[in-house]
C-alpha cells in the first residue's frame, strides 16, 4: 500500500510539472490538427502567429485547467498500473512493453473526457467549465476508441522502452537524473511519432462543435486524407515532438526525483 502511495504522489507531481511546461505547444498543435481536418492546413509558425495576433498570449494557456487535473489523476493511474503489471508480467522487454500498453489503455478512460474539454476550449476560445456546462455527458467520450489506441501505443513505447533501457543499464540501482532525462526524451519522442496519426484523428473527432453530427474515426480519417493526404495525419508534428521531448523528459525526471526522495524518507 505504501508503494502505491509513493507511485501516486510521484506520478501526480510529475504530471503537473510536465503539463505546465508543454501546454503552450499543445495549443498550437490542436489548432493545426483542427485546421487540417477542415481542409485549411497551416504551418506551425503561421498558426502560432495568428493565435498571438488574434487572441493574445492567453491563447497559449487556453484550456489548461482540464489537463492539469487530468495530469495528476492520469499519471498516478499510469504509474500505478505500470508498476503492478511489471510485478505480474515477466521481467523482460516484452513484459515492459506489455505493461506500458496496459497502462496506456487504462489511462484513456480518464484522458478522453479531459481531452475533449481541452480541445473544445482551445478551438472555440471558451473556458473549460463553460464547455462542460454546455456538454451532454455522453459527448465527453467522443473519440474514445481512437484515444485508447493513442494512449496504448504511446505508453507502450514510452514507458516500455524507458523501463527496458533502465533495467538493462542500471538494474535495481536508481539511475542518475541526467541519464533519466536522456533516455526519457528519446523514448518520448519516438512514442509520440508512433502515436501521432491516432492523435490527429482523435482531435478531428473531438474538435467537432457539440451541436454538429458525431464524426466517426473513419469519417475523420477520410476528411483528413481529402484535406492533405498522408501529410495531414502528421500536421503539427514538429511542435508536438518538441513538446513531447519537454513533457516526457520532465515527467520522468520529476517522477524519479520525487520517488527517490520519498524512498529516502521511508528508509
Amino acid at each position: 500500500m505504501r508503494d502505491a502511495a509513493v507511485e501516486i504522489v510521484a506520478g501526480s507531481a510529475s504530471g503537473l510539472i510536465c503539463t505546465l511546461i508543454g501546454h503552450p505547444l499543445d495549443c498550437v498543435k490542436v489548432r493545426q490538427q483542427a485546421d487540417a481536418a477542415r481542409g485549411r492546413p497551416t504551418s506551425t509558425a503561421a498558426r502560432a502567429a495568428r493565435m498571438l495576433r488574434e487572441e493574445g498570449v492567453q491563447a497559449f494557456a487556453r484550456g489548461v485547467g482540464p489537463p492539469l487535473v487530468n495530469a495528476a489523476l492520469m499519471n498516478s493511474l499510469m504509474f500505478v498500473v505500470f508498476a503492478e503489471c511489471r510485478r505480474m508480467l515477466p521481467d523482460t522487454a516484452f513484459g515492459a512493453f506489455a505493461s506500458g500498453a496496459i497502462a496506456g489503455v487504462a489511462t484513456a478512460t480518464l484522458s478522453t473526457p479531459f481531452d475533449y474539454l481541452k480541445i473544445q476550449a482551445q478551438v472555440r476560445g471558451s473556458r473549460p467549465l463553460a464547455v462542460l456546462g454546455a456538454t451532454r455527458p455522453g459527448v465527453l467520450f467522443r473519440g474514445h476508441a481512437m484515444n485508447m489506441l493513442r494512449e496504448g501505443v504511446f505508453t507502450c513505447v514510452y514507458l516500455g522502452s524507458y523501463d527496458a533501457v533502465r533495467s538493462a543499464s542500471f538494474g535495481e540501482e536508481r539511475p542518475p537524473l541526467p541519464a533519466v532525462a536522456a533516455v526519457s526524451a528519446a523514448s518520448g519522442a519516438l512514442a509520440w511519432a508512433c502515436n501521432y496519426p491516432f492523435d490527429t484523428v482523435k482531435t478531428a473527432q473531438q474538435a467537432v462543435p457539440p451541436g454538429a453530427p458525431r464524426r466517426s474515426a473513419v469519417d475523420a480519417a477520410r476528411a483528413l486524407w481529402r484535406g492533405g493526404g498522408a501529410a495531414a495525419f502528421f500536421r503539427g508534428l514538429g511542435p508536438s515532438t518538441t513538446r513531447a521531448v519537454l513533457v516526457t523528459c520532465s515527467r520522468l525526471v520529476a517522477y524519479e526525483w520525487v520517488r527517490g526522495a520519498l524512498s529516502n524518507v521511508k528508509s
